[in-house]
């Protein structure tokens, strides 16, 4: 059995990177008593996923943490397990539901969609000429790091952009996720001109969507 529980990451927890959020994730489980799954062989491991990396500095509504319950326990309590995991949590990360699922594979996220407060004394104008600008591309090619021992790369990230929104105090992008790749949030700050002078929060994660068969 697969148990599925979507959290919350905001405040200072943010800056933990993705191994980082499943080893506190993973120590949670272990303190509140949890019985998981875990895979065969010489260094046996939790069977558990964060099905979507989540960048540094980004605060989520929309997190997914998968883990499998060892076969042979008794019947799940959601509620119980919501309350004895949610304490061992730590200041920051935040269980927002728990849900149970007979399937083994993983979740597979296919869009989400990131939102920033823009600072009060930022250019409105700016903001909306380069949206505009963005919709209108057919090629937005960016530079990425390319793996250890490799150059960077250029990549054409205009098919990951869905929707660019900007409504005086929120910019709103809704973004496609695929097998190969999608678009990043310190990518959608740089195209819209934003760095962490012109914000007045963090960028969040406010939905993902999930293909679930």
């Amino acid at each position: 059995m697969m148990v599925e529980v979507k959290f919350r990451v905001c405040g200072d927890v943010r800056f933990l990177s993705h191994l980082e959020t499943a080893r506190v994730l993973e120590r949670a489980l272990i303190r509140s008593g949890f019985r998981a799954r875990y895979s065969q062989g010489y260094n046996p491991h939790t069977r558990m996923s964060l099905p979507l990396p989540r960048q540094v500095a980004v605060e989520s509504e929309a997190e997914l943490f998968c883990v499998e319950q060892e076969e042979g326990e008794s019947e799940f309590d959601a509620e119980d397990f919501r309350r004895r995991f949610g304490r061992e949590l730590v200041e920051g990360l935040e269980i927002l539901d728990v849900s149970i699922s007979s399937r083994r594979r993983i979740p597979r996220p296919v869009s989400a969609r990131y939102v920033v407060r823009v600072a009060d004394d930022c250019g409105r104008e700016d903001i909306r000429a380069r949206i505009g600008a963005v919709l209108a591309s057919e090629r937005i090619e960016l530079e990425r790091a390319g793996r250890k021992g490799h150059g960077p790369k250029v990549v054409d990230v205009r098919g990951y952009i869905k929707s660019m929104e900007f409504d005086g105090r929120d910019v709103s992008v809704g973004c496609e996720i695929s097998p190969s790749g999608s678009i990043r949030a310190d990518e959608i700050m740089k195209l819209v001109g934003l760095d962490e002078a012109g914000t007045a929060s963090p960028v969040r994660r406010a939905r993902v969507d999930w293909q679930k068969e």
